[in-house]
């Protein structure tokens, strides 16, 4: 693993170089464009422009790139001498591992339970899914990229499956901000966890009867609205835009949450349950960063901190436009007017990690 991690820095600078000097031709292409323009001395042809086929062209390019980077680095780790490798015709490279004797039956609508990590190619890692908080996949259902469910798919032959999958089968040219830069291609080390058949004939797909944020907060003022007891022990409320929850029966942080502040955070979102149902898991993310540095915390989640810097275990509950902006979050299908959760705990990197 140590080696593939080596391996892996190495090749995520050789992308980068590639995609800066991708980028340095499409800026020269502008730049001459611009100049010619401005050349008074020479015809004026104003005919000439960056077009949709230009950019189509160079973002085939990047595509092309990544997909000799991702053959390389599947023929390095040594995946492609392994019996059970392949690259499927959507570009991922899959091993799987942990071969079964019989095949599951993995269908549309069933919920599939995974454990593993999640990482970009320079091995930092974007989601960690433990045997106590697996990742839950409504298969050819839920709102994540296709490669998820390519890879869900795949666990009808295996326990576990190594896997890289390019850019256009994860979050594309929009990245998953802040974690996950655009174009970003993706690591996966997963194991199978749990297996629930979907109970209906024909494929699940979410409906628009999710609850909205006046319909939560109807519930939560009812007393319907139950809180994880085993992330807050003693919930105490904090007023603002959401509604939110920091532990106290944790003692106060001996550090706070101060501008410059070198901290490491982990953070669950989920789409929250009440009156008995059961919440949508969208996984743990961990990452560290110095308070202060932009882009790196949802401004509803830093003002919390702020507000209590000394505070380091919450939950929050939003309207999907309060936490995401006006479009919400379509790539988990987040929906403007629906609620967001979150659970989180942050440490001060010299006091250890979490």
């Amino acid at each position: 693993m140590d080696s593939q991690l080596t391996m892996a820095n190495r090749f995520a600078r050789l992308l980068h170089d590639l995609k800066s000097r991708s980028g340095y031709v499409l800026c020269v292409l502008l730049c001459g464009f611009g100049l010619n323009s401005c050349d008074s001395t020479a015809p004026k042809d104003t005919s000439r422009m960056v077009s949709t086929l230009d950019l189509l062209e160079f973002n085939e390019q990047n595509a092309k790139i990544q997909a000799m980077l991702l053959d390389s680095m599947a023929t390095e780790w040594g995946w492609t001498a392994e019996r059970s490798y392949s690259k499927n015709g959507s570009g991922v490279h899959v091993v799987r591992r942990r071969l079964i004797d019989q095949r599951r039956r993995i269908q549309a609508g069933d919920t599939l339970y995974w454990t593993g990590r999640a990482m970009l190619l320079d091995s930092t890692v974007l989601f960690d899914w433990t045997a106590a908080k697996p990742f839950a996949l409504a298969v050819e259902a839920s709102n994540w990229p296709d490669g998820f469910h390519e890879l869900g798919l795949e666990m009808n032959a295996a326990d576990s499956v190594s896997a890289l999958i390019p850019a256009h089968m994860g979050w594309g040219l929009s990245g998953f901000p802040p974690l996950v830069p655009q174009e970003a291609a993706i690591w996966f080390e997963l194991a199978f966890h749990d297996l629930r058949p979907v109970l209906i004939s024909h494929p699940a797909s979410r409906q628009k009867s999710d609850p909205d944020w006046n319909t939560w907060i109807d519930a939560f003022e009812k007393g319907h609205v139950k809180l994880d007891s085993d992330w807050l022990k003693s919930p105490y409320l904090v007023g603002g835009t959401c509604i939110s929850w920091f532990d106290s029966s944790q003692s106060s942080s001996s550090s706070a949450f101060r501008q410059g502040t070198r901290v490491e955070i982990a953070m669950r979102t989920f789409r929250p349950g009440f009156d008995g149902q059961s919440s949508e898991d969208f996984g743990w993310n961990r990452w560290s960063f110095e308070a202060g540095d932009d882009d790196q915390v949802l401004p509803v989640i830093e003002q919390l901190m702020r507000q209590h810097p000394k505070r380091d275990r919450w939950e929050c509950h939003c309207r999907v436009s309060d936490a995401f902006g006006p479009d919400g979050l379509p790539q988990l299908g987040l929906l403007p007017e629906e609620v967001v959760g979150f659970q989180w705990e942050w440490v001060h990197l010299d006091e250890g990690a979490l």
